[in-house]
C-alpha cells in the first residue's frame, strides 16, 4: 500500500480515497485466485490495518495529511451533498441515488399536475408547452449485480 500510495505520489496524484469494507466470501476485487480458506479480516482489523500503514507513509513522508469522509466532507455544514466523492459501483452512488428517488417521489406526491399550455406565435421546428409530470411506475430499473 505505502509503495503504492508513492507511485501514485510521484505520477502527479493528491488525493486518494479508501474504503475499507472487507470482501464477502467468495468476493474477488484485485486478485481473483483466493484459495477457499483464505481467511478474511472483519471490518474493524481491517480499517486498523489500513489506518496503521497510512500513519506509518504518513511518517515517511509519503502521504501528506490522513483523513475520514465525515471530516473531509460532512463536518462542514456549507456542504452540499455534491462534494462526496462519486465512484461508480461505490456505496455512497447507491445510496445518494436511492435518496434523490425517495426526494423526487415525495415531491411528485406534493405537486399538482401541470396542463399544457397554449402556444401563441410561430417558431422553428415542433413548439412544446409546459408537459404534463408523469406518474413513475412502481418497478425499479435498476439492474442486479
Amino acid at each position: 500500500l505505502k509503495a503504492y500510495m508513492d507511485f501514485v505520489r510521484r505520477r502527479g496524484f493528491i488525493a486518494a480515497h479508501i474504503w475499507a469494507c472487507p470482501p464477502l466470501k467468495g468476493d474477488d476485487y484485485i486478485l481473483y485466485c483466493h484459495p477457499p480458506d483464505q481467511k478474511v479480516p472483519k471490518d474493524e482489523r481491517l480499517r486498523k490495518w489500513y489506518m496503521s500503514m497510512l500513519h506509518d507513509a504518513e511518517k515517511e513522508g509519503i502521504v501528506t495529511s490522513v483523513t475520514n469522509i465525515y471530516d473531509e466532507y460532512l463536518k462542514n455544514t456549507e456542504n452540499t451533498a455534491t462534494v462526496l466523492p462519486y465512484f461508480e459501483g461505490d456505496y455512497w452512488v447507491g445510496e445518494i441515488e436511492s435518496l434523490i428517488e425517495k426526494i423526487e417521489e415525495e415531491g411528485a406526491e406534493d405537486e399538482p399536475e401541470v396542463e399544457p399550455a397554449p402556444r401563441v406565435g410561430a417558431g422553428i421546428g415542433k413548439g412544446m408547452g409546459p408537459l404534463k409530470k408523469k406518474k413513475k411506475s412502481s418497478r425499479s430499473t435498476r439492474s442486479a449485480g
